[in-house]
């Protein structure tokens, strides 16, 4: 029989996993591909997935709303960081092919 810590180790590597995809994979997705309506909309996508992810597995509306705005906020500091250098290079160069530069 499983003690509660052996439990609590198992859903917490597989908590990390999808942490992990969720954080990481939007972040790689958005830096690729660099176009004004595909990071809102990958943003809009990503944040919807985590909150219905969350309702699934976090007991009170309250957590599951603060769980996503707080994943929301981490993504569009993201994207903002993103536009910013889109918006620098467009200046510097006329066009922006990609957020590099």
């Amino acid at each position: 029989m499983k003690t509660l810590a052996q439990g609590f180790l198992v859903k917490d590597k597989q908590s990390r996993g999808r942490r992990c995809f969720f954080l990481i994979g939007p972040m790689w997705l958005l830096v690729l591909k660099c176009e004004l309506f595909f990071l809102l909309g990958a943003t809009t996508v990503c944040v919807t997935g985590f909150g219905f992810l969350m309702a699934c597995y976090v007991d009170g509306l309250k957590y599951v709303f603060v769980r996503t705005l707080a994943y929301a906020a981490v993504l569009m500091v993201f994207v903002g960081v993103i536009m910013q250098e889109l918006g620098n290079s467009t200046k510097d160069s006329g066009t922006a092919t990609s957020c590099r530069g």
